[in-house]
């Protein structure tokens, strides 16, 4: 998290609002920024080999 690197750009499902991120073991702080919202960060961790989780849900919660 300490390079504030950005990893990719990603545009949700216009209906559902969910999207997809496929990432290396490591921590991320996630930004989420969508018009008419306020912007929302979280951080999070994506586990390795030792701990593979194949599938992770996350929900953001974000306000207007």
């Amino acid at each position: 998290m300490s390079t504030q690197e950005e990893i990719g750009n990603y545009t949700p499902n216009p209906k559902s609002g969910a999207f997809a991120i496929i990432l290396k073991p490591g921590k991320y702080q996630i930004l989420i920024d969508a018009p008419g919202f306020a912007p929302k960060t979280e951080d999070i961790t994506i586990l390795g080999k030792s701990d593979f989780i194949p599938f992770k849900e996350q929900d953001f919660i974000v306000i207007p």
